[in-house]
């Protein structure tokens, strides 16, 4: 360095240093290099130090977060196809790709001569329960002034067993069937066949699939369903885990975000890890299971997000802004003992959690680290080209 060099580098590090000046002052004094100083030391007045934030080098608990790709799954354990209970032919569908129902709403309505039928049989046995009671009751006040056998009582109420356990199979077909016990109750009282009768939601739900048609001849248990329903209020994440990634386990913490909400921080733990690995990616599936009560979440989202690996490790830690990112690819942490003058410490770091930054060597725990404006001390030192 030159002697024009030295005496324009106090003035070329002041205009760096603008930020460690107070506003109310209208000068302040240069920051310096030292020439007989070793190489990566700065020192400052109070004036300039002002501006620089400290924080103590110690000890912590740090987690390591791997960044996995991930989206948004329906939770297949809430996906629900939708049958009629009974072959008939739809004569209505009351809803639509992308309806939201509840739990009692109606999908759709069928028409089913079997339902027709077990409807009558039902009022049948009812009619029968009826009579039969009757006539128990006057064999039993006829047997009482002998004007009949007992033999005529006991067929009596063998008669009004037989209907009970009719009625009562007769209710349970209808149960079969899908009848509430509010209908299978309307129809006794009414004693009216319901010629149309309604197929409704249990649960609550999104319809994703709708093969209903008016005049479709629907039967039990045939694919496809005529409705399918999917809770929006619960959902999976699924994430490709790397092979060598074996802390992660069910259990594990963690964080992500959807990359259409960047705002929304999603949290939880990981329910489920495969055993298997996927052939062409070699990556393992995990699973968590994610609560969506405001819907506002949808399968198939994209999400950025992080798993912790293993327990927590203690390490040497300073809050990330600590770190400064040199041009050559290094890292750079200053420490000073007196808050007046500054060393720079090539170090290597380590993880990264909740605003700390590991320290693999390069300095000691307790030392007193710049945080924010340790920047600026490293361009003072490329600005000089000591470095």
């Amino acid at each position: 360095m030159d002697y024009r060099t030295h005496r324009l580098l106090p003035g070329l590090i002041s205009c760096i240093l603008l930020c460690g000046c107070h506003s109310g002052h209208e000068q302040a004094s240069p920051a310096t290099l030292n020439p007989s100083a070793p190489s990566g030391q700065v020192s400052l007045d109070a004036t300039q130090v002002a501006s620089l934030h400290f924080a103590q080098a110690q000890m912590r608990i740090l987690n390591d977060w791997l960044d996995v790709p991930a989206q948004i799954d329906a939770d297949a354990n809430h996906t629900l196809p939708v049958y009629s209970s009974y072959t008939g032919r739809i004569v209505q569908c009351s809803v639509e790709v992308g309806t939201r129902v509840k739990r009692g709403d109606v999908l759709f309505s069928i028409s089913s001569s079997d339902l027709i039928q077990a409807q009558s049989t039902f009022l049948s046995a009812v009619a029968s329960q009826h009579l039969t009671e009757k006539a128990v009751q006057r064999a039993k006040s006829l047997i009482g002034i002998q004007e009949i056998a007992q033999k005529d009582l006991e067929q009596a109420q063998s008669d009004y067993a037989t209907a009970t356990a009719n009625i009562q199979a007769a209710r349970q077909t209808l149960i079969s069937m899908g009848l509430a016990e509010t209908q299978i109750h309307h129809l006794e009282q009414s004693g009216k066949v319901d010629r149309v009768l309604t197929v409704t939601s249990p649960m609550n739900g999104l319809v994703i699939d709708r093969q209903a048609q008016v005049g479709l001849l629907t039967q039990p248990g045939s694919s496809p369903a005529p409705v399918t329903l999917e809770a929006t209020d619960q959902l999976w994440i699924d994430a490709a885990l790397p092979e060598n990634a074996t802390e992660v386990h069910p259990g594990a913490s963690f964080k992500a975000h959807p990359l259409s909400l960047p705002h929304l921080a999603l949290e939880g733990n990981i329910v489920y890890k495969a055993y298997s690995e996927d052939p062409q990616s070699h990556t393992l599936l995990v699973r968590a299971i994610l609560a969506n009560p405001s819907a506002q979440l949808h399968p198939g989202m994209l999400l950025s997000m992080q798993i912790q690996n293993g327990t927590g490790n203690n390490v040497l830690a300073v809050p990330d802004d600590a770190i400064v990112h040199e041009p050559d690819g290094g890292s750079t942490v200053w420490t000073t003992t007196d808050r007046l003058h500054f060393r720079a410490h090539p170090v290597h770091t380590g993880i990264s959690d909740a605003g700390w930054t590991e320290i693999l060597d390069g300095i000691s725990p307790e030392s007193t680290v710049v945080t924010e404006g340790a920047i600026n001390l490293s361009n003072i030192i490329h600005a000089s080209g000591d470095d």
